[in-house]
C-alpha cells in the first residue's frame, strides 16, 4: 500500500527569527517551519525521517525556486521543527522573495510524492526588509528632504518624470442583486449577476435559498443536469473528498478515485482505523472490509467479496436481508448456464408462516422447508420434527436409526426377525380393526369368506381302501366397504399447471391439506397456492363430503383467505376413493383442476 502520512504544517511567526536592523546586524536569513507527522492509522511517526522542502512561484507544477533536505527527529507526539535555509551558511537568499509575487511550499518525506504545496505568509518576505535602508536601491541623499522643499530652490532642478497627459477613466456599466456575487459579461464592462448567491451564512450555487454552508442546485432535467461536481487531478494520489466529524465519536472518512492504492480504484477510507471500508477495483469488483491497512491488502475475489476478520462474537454480523413485506425476505440465486436453476433461500416467502424454506422456481417446488416450530420437511410441509415425501436412504456401513430409548437399527427386518416397538397398527385389505388405526390397543380379525367345489375329473388316490375325489377349498379376503367413517383422516394433496376456478391470477402450483371427520365434515384445511412470480396466497377450507359404498363421491368446499388480499370463494368436484396398500386415496375425477394426483391419509 501507498504510505499515507497526515501532515499538519505551519510556517510559524518569525518575530524572534528575522529581525530587520536599523544598524548594521545582518538579517537572518532563516525560516522557522513546524508540523507534524503521522503514520496512515493516525499515530505519530517514529524515527528519523528526510524531508525535502521546495519553494515554487506557483501552487501547481513549475520548478522549484530553491530545495534543501533535512533529517528530523520528531518528538513522541509527531512534532517536528526546522530553519529553512540551515544547511547553507548564506540562509535563503534575499532574492526568493525580492518581488512581490506569492511563493508555495512544497515538502516531501522520504522520497514520498510531493504533498500539496502551502502558502507563504506575509511574515518570510521580511527577508526583503534587509534593503529597507534604502529606497528602490538609491540612498537617501538621492532623495529631496521636506526641509529642502521648504527652504526652497530644490524644485529648481527637478523634472517631471513623466508626461502630463489625463488618466482615462473605467466605464463600467450594469448592475447585480444583493447577495449575488457579481461578473463581467461577454462585453467586459458590463457586470451581471453570477450563478453564486451568499448569504452571509450560507453559499448557494445555482440557487438563492442555499439551506446547507455550501448548497449546489440544478434543475436541469435532462442527461446533461447530472454533471453537478467534478473533481479531477493529475496527481498521482489521486482525487478524493474528505469528510471529518470533530464531535464526540466523529470520524475521518474519504472517497474518492486512485488514492488508496493508485491502482485505478474507487474506495472510501476510514483514516481513524487506517482501513478501506469499501472498494470498487477498475475490473468492477466489490470488496466490504477486504482492505485493512497497513499492507493488509486482499483483492476482491469475487464481483461482491464481504470479508470480517473480527473472531469475537461480532464477528458473525456479516450480512442481512431485512423486510417487512408479506412476501418475505428471499434471496435468489439463478444460474443461466446449461443445467443451471433459478433457487430462492429465504424467510417467510412460501407459506408466509414463518418458515425458512429452499424453493426451486424451475420446479415450482419447495426443496426443504423448516416451520417456525422447528418441524423440517423435504418434499413437504412437515407435520413431525423430520417428514420426508420419498425415499429415504441411509448410507454407510454401520450406519442407522437411532430411537428414543438408544437402540439402533442399522438393517431392515429379515425372516430371522427384527426388535421395535410398534406404535400403531391400520388394517390392510381381509383384516378388520377395531379402533382402526390401533395406537394404544384394539382387535384385529380375519375378514374371509370360503368356497368350495368340483376341482375338475376325480382322481384315485390309495389310501388304505378308500377312494377319494380331489376337492378344493378357498378362501380370500372379503372386498372392502366404503363409506363416509371409512375415510376419516387427515389428507395431503398437491396440483400443478391448472388454475382453480376462484384464485388468484398466475397460479401455477399448490398444495393442501384436508381433516374428514369421518361424518360427511371438512373440519379444517389448508391451501396454498404459488404464482409464477413466485408470490404465494394462503387459505383455509371447509366443507362437506359424501362417499359411497363403491368408493365414489363428492366434495363442496367453502375458500377463506388467511393472507391479506387472497380470494374468498367456493369450488365443488367429484372424489373416488381407493385403497393403496395400507393407506387410503382420492382422486378428482371430474378435471376441474383441483387435485392433479391423489390425496393420500397421513
Amino acid at each position: 500500500m501507498k504510505r499515507l502520512f497526515r501532515l499538519v504544517f505551519c510556517v510559524c511567526s518569525l518575530a524572534g527569527f528575522l529581525s530587520i536592523s536599523a544598524f548594521s546586524q545582518e538579517v537572518p536569513r532563516l525560516i522557522k517551519f513546524g508540523g507534524s507527522l503521522t503514520t496512515a492509522d493516525g499515530s505519530p511517526r517514529m524515527g528519523t525521517v528526510g524531508l525535502t522542502f521546495a519553494l515554487y512561484a506557483d501552487q501547481h507544477g513549475g520548478a522549484p525556486l530553491w530545495q534543501e533536505t533535512q533529517n528530523v527527529t520528531p518528538n513522541p507526539q509527531g512534532h517536528y521543527t526546522v530553519l529553512l535555509g540551515s544547511t547553507k551558511s548564506e540562509g535563503m537568499s534575499i532574492d526568493l522573495f525580492a518581488s512581490n509575487e506569492a511563493r508555495w511550499l512544497g515538502m516531501t518525506v522520504d522520497g514520498d510524492p510531493e504533498q500539496a504545496r502551502v502558502l507563504l505568509v506575509s511574515v518570510p518576505y521580511a527577508l526583503k526588509a534587509a534593503n529597507a535602508e534604502a529606497l528602490g536601491g538609491k540612498p537617501a541623499s538621492s532623495f529631496v528632504t521636506t526641509e529642502q522643499i521648504a527652504a526652497g530652490g530644490a524644485m529648481s532642478s527637478m523634472q517631471p518624470a513623466v508626461a502630463a497627459g489625463t488618466v482615462a477613466s473605467a466605464n463600467i456599466t450594469g448592475g447585480g442583486t444583493q447577495n449575488y456575487h457579481a461578473k463581467f459579461d461577454n462585453t467586459g464592462t458590463n457586470l451581471v449577476n453570477s450563478v453564486v448567491y451568499d448569504d452571509g451564512t450560507h453559499v448557494g450555487v445555482g440557487t438563492s435559498s442555499p439551506g446547507f454552508l455550501l448548497d449546489v442546485q440544478n434543475s436541469d432535467a435532462t442527461a446533461t443536469g447530472a454533471s453537478l461536481l467534478r473533481i479531477q487531478t493529475p496527481s498521482v494520489n489521486g482525487a478524493r473528498l474528505d469528510f471529518i466529524s470533530t464531535s464526540t465519536n466523529g470520524r475521518h472518512f474519504s472517497f474518492g478515485s486512485n488514492f488508496v492504492l493508485g491502482q485505478g480504484e474507487f474506495g472510501i477510507y476510514d483514516y481513524n482505523s487506517g482501513a478501506a471500508r469499501l472498494w470498487i477495483d477498475a475490473t468492477g469488483t466489490v470488496g466490504v472490509g477486504t482492505f485493512g491497512g497497513q499492507g493488509n491488502f486482499s483483492r476482491p475475489a469475487f464481483t461482491l467479496d464481504v470479508q470480517n476478520t473480527d473472531s469475537t462474537g461480532n464477528g458473525q454480523h456479516v450480512f442481512r436481508l431485512q423486510t417487512p413485506s408479506t412476501n418475505g425476505a428471499v434471496m435468489r440465486l439463478v444460474s443461466t448456464s446449461a443445467n443451471g436453476r433459478d433457487w430462492g433461500v429465504g424467510s417467510n416467502f412460501i407459506l408466509g408462516q414463518g418458515e425458512f424454506g429452499i424453493y426451486d422456481f424451475s420446479a415450482v417446488a419447495t426443496r426443504l422447508l423448516l416451520d417456525a416450530s422447528g418441524n423440517v420437511g423435504i418434499g413437504t410441509t412437515p407435520t413431525q420434527r423430520l417428514e420426508v415425501a420419498g425415499s429415504l436412504k441411509l448410507d454407510g456401513q454401520g450406519n442407522g436409526i437411532v430411537f428414543p430409548d438408544g437402540s439402533v437399527q442399522t438393517k431392515a427386518s429379515t425372516s430371522s426377525g427384527g426388535s421395535g416397538t410398534v406404535s400403531s397398527v391400520t388394517a390392510g385389505p381381509g383384516l378388520i380393526s377395531s379402533p382402526n388405526p390401533i395406537t394404544t390397543s384394539g382387535n384385529i380379525a380375519a375378514n374371509l369368506t370360503v368356497a368350495g367345489g368340483d376341482n375338475g375329473s376325480a382322481t384315485t388316490v390309495a389310501r388304505g381302501d378308500h377312494l377319494h375325489d380331489a376337492r378344493y377349498v378357498q378362501i380370500s379376503p372379503q372386498g372392502f366397504s366404503y363409506s363416509a367413517a371409512s375415510v376419516s383422516g387427515r389428507y395431503a394433496f398437491s396440483w400443478t399447471g391448472g388454475i382453480p376456478s376462484g384464485q388468484f391470477i398466475d397460479v401455477v402450483s399448490a398444495t393442501g391439506t384436508l381433516q374428514m371427520d369421518g361424518k360427511g365434515t371438512i373440519t379444517s384445511g389448508t391451501l396454498q397456492e404459488f404464482s409464477s412470480a413466485g408470490t404465494s396466497c394462503g387459505s383455509s377450507i371447509t366443507g362437506q363430503y359424501t362417499v359411497s359404498t363403491s368408493g365414489q363421491g363428492s366434495a363442496v368446499v367453502s375458500i377463506s383467505p388467511i393472507t391479506p388480499g387472497c380470494p374468498t370463494g367456493s369450488a365443488s368436484f367429484e372424489i373416488e376413493v381407493t385403497q393403496q396398500g395400507s393407506s387410503l386415496v382420492f382422486a378428482e375425477t371430474d378435471n376441474s383442476g383441483w387435485i392433479a394426483g391423489t390425496a393420500i391419509r397421513q
